[in-house]
């Protein structure tokens, strides 16, 4: 099968009921309100990961629906289902991108994401029953584009960070995974020149509320990116690298759904 490219676009912004941030919240540094620009400027460029020279990834994690309202555990998981979703379908998995797909429309509804946005998911339903995934792949593409857009039109932020931080880990799970099922140096190149990426992720986890920070999911990022950060750094990797990371990975996983 040919090699094919995957992008781990999962940027989002909630209109949400909030309560409201204290004075010291809002007293954001130069540099953190350099680094939001950095957030909702570039985009895909950001969190771009290209997995041509992988092909197509051996692993996906099942699809997990968490009961939770907590609006900032709703954020996180809407940026792994939207990511678990973008390789089923570049995969053509149909089943699992409609149960990834399904996930990340409950956690939108939940949200009370633009009526657009949750109306853009309807329009995939015929396609998804005729397995049309180039068509699919274009109305995934419109929906990211206008959460990008609300994104920026918002004050929820903080929600907006868990999204794309989480979103891009799971990125990462599923390709250092995937190279650990079928290893080889020339594989695991994929992972290389990452760290940047990491560094700038560490700083929108610094970015959030010090409320935010405290959270027992948000630790757990906290804990595990200046690991991943270390070992992409080393541009070469190991088989016991690539387990690693991916059981690094894992582990945020399993503290973000539960």
């Amino acid at each position: 099968m040919q090699a094919k490219k995957i992008i781990w676009a999962t940027l989002f912004c909630f209109g949400l009921s909030l309560q409201p941030l204290s004075a010291a919240e809002k007293n954001l540094t130069k540099a953190q309100n350099a680094l939001e620009n950095k957030i909702y400027l570039p985009l895909q460029s950001v969190v771009d990961l290209s997995l041509d020279k992988l092909g197509t990834p051996l692993f996906l994690p099942s699809p997990q629906k968490i009961s939770s309202t907590d609006v900032f555990k709703l954020a996180l998981n809407l940026g792994m289902a939207t990511t678990d979703a973008i390789v089923a379908l570049k995969n053509k998995d149909k089943a699992m991108f409609e149960k990834h797909a399904v996930l990340m429309y409950d956690y939108a509804k939940r949200l009370n994401l633009n009526k657009n946005i949750l109306n853009t998911y309807k329009e995939m339903q015929e396609p998804l029953a005729k397995s049309q995934f180039a068509q699919l792949e274009k109305i995934m593409k419109n929906m990211r584009e206008q959460m990008a857009t609300e994104m920026n039109q918002s004050y929820r932020k903080d929600q907006a960070r868990l999204a794309y931080v989480a979103g891009w880990l799971e990125g990462l799970y599923i390709a250092s995974k995937s190279i650990e099922k079928k290893y080889s140096p020339q594989r695991s190149e994929v992972l290389s020149q990452r760290a940047p990426i990491v560094s700038q992720l560490i700083g929108h986890i610094k970015a959030l509320s010090p409320r935010l920070q405290q959270r027992k999911d948000v630790l757990a990022l906290s804990h595990a990116l200046p690991q991943i950060k270390k070992i992409l750094e080393q541009k070469t990797y190991s088989p016991k690298d690539t387990s690693t990371l991916g059981n690094i990975c894992a582990s945020v996983h399993t503290v973000i759904v539960n």
